[in-house]
């Protein structure tokens, strides 16, 4: 667990942070 976990727990947290970001882009009305 060196820096391949960490780089890999940040990919994971990236994706998760875009896919929010898309989620709540849906939600929102389209200006």
């Amino acid at each position: 667990m060196g820096d391949n976990y960490k780089k890999k727990v940040r990919e994971i947290s990236v994706k998760e942070s875009m896919t929010m970001s898309l989620h709540r882009a849906k939600k929102v009305p389209g200006r």
